[in-house]
């Protein structure tokens, strides 16, 4: 005799739950075996304003992209439906900031998922940490200076964020020369090389 079928429970579903990126975010709900981009399934109407560099899940509903030319777009499903919200040209973010969006990390102090952290790479201004509380982005670089305050994170390539689920206050970056922490929300930065090359 053969075992009854059940249908897969929610946690199965979000399990099979992939992305990746191209010229437009893809999504898979079987783990790979089928694709579609979103939110249209149409080249044109899925396009970003570049590659995607980076993407992160806040939720099965909820997924961030980042590009190659500073967009960041936000994707939510409702019902069968995904719908696309570009967040780059929200208040406070520079205007034209055209740096890669090489990571992009949910705040854990936000329950609906829309806060989040980025870190851009490039060169040519200090402020490579931001964050998005779901209105309006904030530099969360150090200190507001022309970038020499001891405090600050250096003017070189970022690549990863992360925020400590424990202690969500807590931030830790990789870049190109070390990696840096804060404990708090990176309103001030310090090296924290612990022997690290």
């Amino acid at each position: 005799p053969s075992c009854p079928q059940t249908n897969p429970s929610v946690a199965e579903q979000e399990a099979n739950l992939v992305a990746f990126g191209s010229e437009r975010p893809w999504i898979s709900n079987d783990f790979g075996e089928t694709w579609q981009s979103i939110p249209t399934n149409t080249l044109n109407g899925d396009k970003l304003n570049g590659r995607i560099k980076s993407l992160t899940f806040a939720a099965a509903t909820k997924l961030y992209a980042g590009t190659m030319k500073g967009g960041i777009y936000r994707f939510d499903k409702q019902e069968d439906q995904w719908q696309q919200i570009r967040l780059d040209n929200q208040s406070g973010l520079p205007a034209n900031f055209a740096l890669p969006v090489t990571d992009i990390a949910i705040d854990p102090q936000d329950d609906t998922g829309n806060s989040i952290y980025i870190t851009f790479g490039g060169s040519g201004d200090y402020r490579h940490v931001w964050h998005f509380n779901g209105t309006q982005w904030e530099s969360r670089s150090g200190p507001p200076s022309n970038g020499s305050n001891q405090a600050n994170l250096l003017d070189i390539q970022h690549n990863a964020i992360v925020v400590d689920p424990l202690f969500p206050n807590h931030l830790y970056v990789g870049a190109d020369i070390g990696v840096w922490y804060s404990a708090d929300r990176g309103n001030t930065w310090q090296p924290c090389s612990k022997g690290l090359p």
